[in-house]
């Protein structure tokens, strides 16, 4: 089927499901900017929403015709193939239940936890918890019970010393029917922990990621799959080194790429496509030993699809002490969040960046007032999306507010906070089209809290 008669199909579709706004899709219409969102002008002055649209590339279809904007459609759909032109949503108020708040919270975890990470194996869900004691406890959630129990506790291997050894942080990736978990310690390099899918239970895969005891600041700052191979990134000192995961455990580590990081620590990093095209952004926080402040963070591209392959840089943010950041999809237009945290001097505003898909690059989209975050996690409620940020307080008070911003006209408002006390991480847990985040506190237990939705 032709391009255009897709798109008058599309607006036929869409004009009855929005109850016939527009009554006649097929003759010229206008475009028009109307509270930051393209719509289309009908001849009977009807409006419609045009969804899934770069919000930076409408300035080149305002006032086209109807015609022309069909050809403009069809090339921003082959630039986006993930857009989501037409989806009609539900509109959902964010108010409550008889008065309840939008989150609740519903469980304690036993435990005082640096970070923690959702993922799911088949239909089950788990979290995992790295802890301040040294272990890393497994949860799955219990249907009958409503709640998160316990199924694995984790213990590294002690080596030569039995001292315990805080693990400071999680990640998980899953590849070939394999589950990784990569748990970082203080004070001593990564664990490689693997499970498979038909027999659940985790043991040590590889005790060294990279380098020896000695080399103590090495940390897994993410982890990803590409061509069906499971990656981990991690930070080794001041470079971040990109390592891929072997099923054998004889040979179960291979250094894909290096780049360095100019003295600079990396702090988090996440994969993604665009396009075609496979990007790595890095966030880089303020270095301990050389003080450095004002920190860029680095977008790498990929630049080959053969094994091993490399990473060239491509675009610098301005992210001062970042400390996490996460890549995530609304209507076919992708976006950058980044938890910043103090640039040597003074606690900075974190930032959520938008794709231009006419210059491919990352825009500024606007500043979040989250100045003492620590991570931060992007989540979809049904129709409803959300940033939750954990923030943690350096006053003489533990107690903190970890703010949740929703997505509203294009822009990101601040609707509620939870209330943690130090928190390290926050992570998402959908479960039975129920929704809950979990965070875990450096000075108190972790807390899971359940989001409350009301729909019309």
């Amino acid at each position: 089927m032709a391009p255009a008669a897709m798109l008058t199909m599309w607006l036929a579709w869409l004009c009855a499901c929005v109850g016939g706004v527009v009554q006649t899709p097929n003759k010229e219409g206008t475009i028009a900017v109307l509270d930051g969102n393209l719509h289309l002008e009908a001849p009977d002055n009807g409006r419609v929403l045009v969804a899934g649209v770069d919000v930076a590339h409408t300035a080149k279809v305002v006032g086209q015709s109807l015609e022309e904007l069909r050809s403009e459609l069809a090339a921003e759909r082959a630039r986006q193939r993930e857009a989501t032109a037409g989806v009609v949503r539900l509109v959902c108020d964010v108010a409550t239940t008889n008065g309840a708040p939008l989150f609740s919270s519903m469980q304690h975890l036993v435990g005082v936890a640096n970070d923690a990470v959702a993922f799911s194996v088949g239909s089950e869900q788990y979290i995992a918890a790295a802890e301040a004691g040294g272990e890393t406890t497994v949860y799955r959630w219990s249907n009958e019970a409503a709640e998160l129990q316990t199924v694995q506790h984790i213990v590294p291997p002690r080596g030569n010393t039995q001292d315990v050894t805080p693990a400071t942080a999680v990640t998980h990736v899953a590849a070939n029917g394999v589950v990784y978990l990569v748990v970082s310690y203080d004070h001593r390099p990564p664990v490689v922990y693997s499970a498979h899918s038909n027999v659940f239970f985790f043991a040590p895969h590889k005790a060294v990621i990279l380098g020896t005891a000695a080399e103590a600041a090495v940390k897994a700052v993410g982890a990803f799959v590409a061509d069906d191979e499971a990656f981990v990134v991690a930070a080794v000192k001041t470079s971040t080194v990109v390592f891929k995961l072997q099923a054998s455990s004889s040979d179960s580590v291979s250094i894909v790429d290096t780049f360095a990081a100019d003295d600079i620590s990396p702090a988090a990093a996440d994969a993604f496509g665009l396009g075609e095209e496979e990007f790595l952004a890095v966030a880089q926080t303020v270095d301990s030993l050389s003080g450095s402040s004002g920190t860029k963070s680095l977008l790498y591209k990929r630049t080959d699809s053969g094994q091993p392959f490399t990473y060239e840089p491509v675009q610098e943010f301005y992210t001062p002490g970042a400390t996490s950041l996460q890549h995530f999809v609304i209507d076919g237009v992708s976006y950058l969040a980044v938890a910043n945290n103090f640039n040597g001097s003074t606690h900075r505003d974190s930032a959520v960046y938008a794709w231009n898909s006419v210059t491919f690059r990352f825009d500024l989209l606007q500043h979040i007032s989250a100045t003492e975050a620590v991570d931060v996690a992007f989540f979809e409620a049904g129709p409803r999306r959300f940033l939750a940020f954990a923030q943690r307080s350096t006053s003489s008070s533990s107690q903190s507010a970890s703010p949740v911003y929703e997505f509203r006209g294009g822009l990101f408002e601040h609707v509620f906070d939870l209330q943690t006390n130090g928190a390290s991480s926050v992570s998402p847990l959908s479960v039975n089209n129920n929704h809950f985040v979990l965070v875990t506190n450096t000075h108190t237990n972790s807390t899971l809290f359940k989001l409350h939705t009301a729909c019309s």
